[in-house]
């Protein structure tokens, strides 16, 4: 009842888990007594959550109280009465991910080894003893009051103990029990006293009990007056006495030290804390030490992949005569969008709302004494990381389109592009998905770490940026051999080895999400399906072939990456390893006008377009509860943020199918929004500068295009000197001619 104070029947249990929920609550307390309800809430504060349990039964609250110190799920609790709770229903409770702010102490603290044990360990293994012993006897203790209850009212309701009494009394009166026991007990006392009196048995036995009893005394006495004995003794005590002393003094170093220690931590945290204070006010500190490596760890890691996929892609996979034209085209990219990016572009895509699908832009991200070194919208870090952070994502967001264009756009173009298709795209994208007030966010879509805003978007923009630019010319469209696979391969295990930090550090926390694990476990199961359909289609594995599968995979797992259990991450790897497959190897792509007309060149739009879009779908269906709630919160107890899967194990499939239809709304948008913007920046471009290379270009390559080569070994009967590059001042008066870019090498020089 609302307002009515539960001051003999409530507890309250501090320190609550996140990974608990009220089931686990009333699991742990169910040995206690009846529960009437359990109130579990958020109240700010770094020491995880509070619940208030309150019991039908008063005698069950001090059986609860008996469990404070024991754990739920992986926090220990404290339990107390709460004299002044007053039950107030609650319709909407979000569920926070815990502030970890003991990690900044535990990195500064120097971990024990087997040579150097803290004097607190042994108080730690008895507290967890006394943790284990707690729990068993409260939990034994209400399960043997409940017991004798039960038996109790079940006797008095069937009268067993007094109609049993009742039996035994009219029978031992019929027929004589108890008189004939007390009879055979006395003639027996009698024939013992008969026996023992003629025997002298009782003489005897004390008569030999008092010999042994002095041959002992007698032992003893030549025991302690042995010479030997005497100087053992006296050797032992010494020697016990200076381990005593010697312990004692140790101990006291040893807890002094350790004294110390906590004072400087304790200092040092203190100064920390100030410092943080006088920063940013009220509004908290930058973040705690661990949360900051953690976050510069994954910036490191992600911020590799554009280089990476620079190398990978353009470096290794294309053909010789585009290769520093691929290269350059992405170092473009990255640089282009890191200046848009905190110019305006961050606050766009992640400031205050202007509109439901983007942000109000401004100079934010130049700020750095200011709103750069805040607390960033959510994790425990500043500002300034989640602006570098998310400048990766958008940087590869752009080199991925720029894969579905080598080969044959003009770089001028491209610079012109980039910025555009960054500021009227990718920032609405970002928005919409990611920012709290994002339309699609609060819709409830589910995207870890970029399966929309980055796969997808970069899928159907460079497949709708490639039919706006045109095909290869046909010779490379007929062969387009990779220029060094051994390269492709090494920047493969890059691109491998960075997504660790992609998906690893999209929760903005250090916590124990699962996402680094599933991330690697999709990407293995995805490449070993494609090397298998490979080997069993075509006859032979392929290098090539085992990077698409490795990409797909890393793109399929990365919007479920921290919300899936491992066996659906393996199973999301062989959907990515195989449907991408299918669409891209078989003859569907040739079947389908549309994309046998376009030319796609690395395929984006079936290792990124299609794998975001089954790893979105995906999403919807196997989210694990558990794990959305770490990264999402509980929805407000609503039917978001629910696997099909789950949901319909639980009873709740609408709320399951509702998730599954968010998911693909989601991808609809995305679609509709780059087909869109991509069409019209390609158009606005178009009319400035030719969005296409000429066709003497298109001949060339490299040579034509930036008047340099990745190689200075040649092929198809060319060599050195023939290039523009070669012979000095004399430009057109080779022996050899073959070269078809001499004479317009020679035109640029």
């Amino acid at each position: 009842m609302e307002g009515e104070r539960r001051a003999v029947r409530t507890v309250r249990v501090r320190n609550i888990s996140d990974l608990a929920g009220e089931r686990e609550v009333r699991e742990f307390f169910s040995f206690s007594g009846e529960i009437e309800h359990v109130d579990i809430r958020c109240d700010g504060v770094p020491t995880g959550r509070t619940a208030y349990v309150t019991f039908k039964d008063p005698k069950a609250l001090e059986i609860a109280l008996l469990l404070s110190g024991a754990t739920i799920v992986d926090r220990v609790v404290n339990i107390t009465p709460a004299e002044d709770y007053i039950y107030i229903p609650v319709t909407e409770q979000q569920l926070m991910v815990a502030d970890v702010t003991s990690i900044a102490s535990t990195d500064d603290l120097e971990q024990p080894n087997e040579a150097n044990v803290s004097p607190t360990t042994g108080r730690v293994y008895v507290s967890k003893a006394h943790d284990v012993m707690t729990t068993v006897i409260a939990r034994g203790s209400a399960m043997r009051q409940d017991a004798v209850n039960k038996a109790k009212a079940f006797d008095e309701k069937h009268q067993l103990r007094a109609n049993a009494s009742a039996k035994i009394n009219s029978f031992d009166r019929r027929v004589g029990i108890s008189e004939k026991i007390n009879s055979g007990i006395s003639v027996v006392n009698e024939k013992v006293k008969s026996v023992d009196q003629r025997l002298h048995v009782s003489d005897k036995t004390m008569a030999a009990l008092l010999a042994a009893e002095r041959k002992l005394n007698d032992t003893g006495s030549a025991v302690k007056t042995n010479r030997y004995v005497s100087a053992g003794t006296s050797w032992l005590n010494g020697a016990f006495s200076k381990v005593a002393k010697a312990g004692h003094v140790a101990g006291s170093r040893t807890r002094e030290k350790f004294q110390i220690a906590v004072s400087n931590i304790t200092a040092k945290l203190s100064h920390r804390a100030r410092e943080r204070e006088e920063m940013n006010g009220d509004e908290g500190g930058a973040g705690v030490a661990g949360q900051g490596r953690q976050r510069v760890a994954a910036c490191r890691g992600d911020a590799g992949g554009p280089a990476e996929r620079a190398w990978a892609s353009g470096g290794g996979v294309v053909k010789k005569k585009w290769a520093v034209n691929s290269a350059l085209m992405a170092l473009y990219a990255f640089a282009a969008v890191l200046v848009c990016w905190c110019l305006y572009a961050f606050r766009t895509s992640f400031g205050d709302e202007l509109l439901p699908f983007v942000g109000r832009p401004d100079l934010s991200g130049l700020d750095l004494a200011g709103f750069l070194s805040r607390q960033g919208f959510a994790g425990a870090y500043p500002a300034a990381t989640l602006l570098f952070f998310q400048f990766v994502f958008a940087a590869i967001t752009l080199i991925l389109v720029a894969g579905s264009v080598l080969g044959r756009m003009s770089f001028r173009a491209w610079m012109l592009f980039v910025p555009l298709w960054l500021t009227f795209s990718y920032t609405v994208d970002a928005f919409s998905v990611w920012s709290p007030n994002g339309f699609l966010f609060k819709a409830g879509v589910m995207d870890f770490a970029g399966g929309y805003v980055i796969h997808l978007s970069s899928g159907i923009a460079g497949f709708t940026a490639a039919y706006w630019v045109g095909p290869r010319t046909a010779k490379d469209r007929e062969a387009f051999p990779p220029n060094n696979i051994l390269l492709t391969l090494a920047g493969a295990g890059l691109v491998w080895m960075g997504w660790t930090g992609f998906n690893g550090g999209a929760p903005y926390a250090a916590n124990i999400d699962a996402s680094v694990v599933n991330t690697h476990l999709c990407t293995a199961t995805s490449l070993l399906v494609w090397l298998v359909l490979d080997t069993l289609v075509f006859g032979r594995p392929s290098a090539i072939g085992a990077v698409q599968g490795m990409i797909t995979g890393l793109v399929c797992i990365t919007p479920a990456a921290g919300l899936v259990q491992g066996w659906a991450a393996m199973l999301m790897g062989a959907l990515s390893g195989s449907v991408p497959w299918l669409t891209m190897m078989t003859v569907l792509h040739r079947r389908v006008p549309l994309l046998s007309r376009v030319d796609d060149t690395l395929a984006v739009l079936h290792t990124h377009g299609v794998a975001g879009c089954l790893g979105a779908v995906m999403t919807g269906v196997l989210a694990e509860p558990r794990l959305v709630r770490l990264f999402f919160g509980d929805g407000g107890g609503d039917a978001r943020y629910v696997g099909l899967a789950y949901a319909v194990r639980d009873g709740r499939a609408g709320a399951g199918f509702r998730q599954v239809g968010v998911q693909m709304g989601g991808i609809a948008f995305v679609v509709a929004l780059n087909v869109a913007v991509t069409s019209a920046v390609c158009v606005a471009v178009g009319s400035v500068v030719p969005l296409r290379l000429g066709e003497e270009q298109l001949a060339a390559g490299d040579d034509a295009v930036h008047g340099e080569d990745a190689y200075a070994v040649w092929g198809d009967g060319e060599t050195y000197e023939q290039s523009v590059h070669g012979g000095g001042g004399n430009h057109g008066g080779y022996a050899i001619t073959a070269n078809p870019v001499a004479s317009k090498g020679d035109e640029m020089i």
